[in-house]
């Protein structure tokens, strides 16, 4: 399963299209667009946004979710992450597990020192505990860095 698949996997645990929804209609109505006007400016289809909005589907595409993010000039994170989207560690089932959450903070540092960038500090904490609550639902030991990349080349728009 490649990577796009599996966040689309981990969203559709850990996300609540509802939320998704109003974030996405909220950043719409600040930007004074329509949803079709959102839509074209996206790339996507008319259709895919308003079934979307409307409760037809669950949950777009990740790439949906991007290219939206991208014309409604907000992060991926912003749309995606934060506490009220994905499961915090008051809620999350499994242990605590301290080095998996200090291996994604540091390589996030690392990414970030690598691509010379310097992301906020909201920012950061919200792509660690992506990796982290990724890494636990899989049941790994270790952080993907794969999936760590990935993550955070989409967030710092790279």
């Amino acid at each position: 399963m490649g990577y796009k698949m599996r966040f689309k996997y981990y969203l559709r645990l850990k996300m609540d299209p509802d939320i998704l929804r109003n974030k996405i209609r909220s950043k719409i109505e600040e930007k004074n667009l329509s949803v079709r006007q959102a839509a074209i400016a996206s790339g996507i289809s008319g259709g895919t946004l308003q079934n979307f909005l409307a409760g037809l589907t669950k949950s777009p595409t990740l790439d949906t979710i991007a290219a939206l993010a991208k014309t409604l000039d907000c992060d991926l994170i912003e749309l995606i992450g934060g506490s009220d989207t994905v499961t915090n560690s008051r809620d999350y089932k499994l242990p605590w597990d301290s080095a998996i959450f200090l291996e994604a903070s540091k390589y996030v540092i690392q990414l970030q020192n690598d691509a010379n960038v310097l992301l906020p500090s909201e920012e950061a904490i919200l792509i660690i505990k992506e990796i982290y609550y990724y890494s636990r639902a899989k049941g790994k030991n270790e952080i993907d860095k794969n999936f760590a990349e990935w993550v955070f080349n989409k967030s710092a728009r790279l």
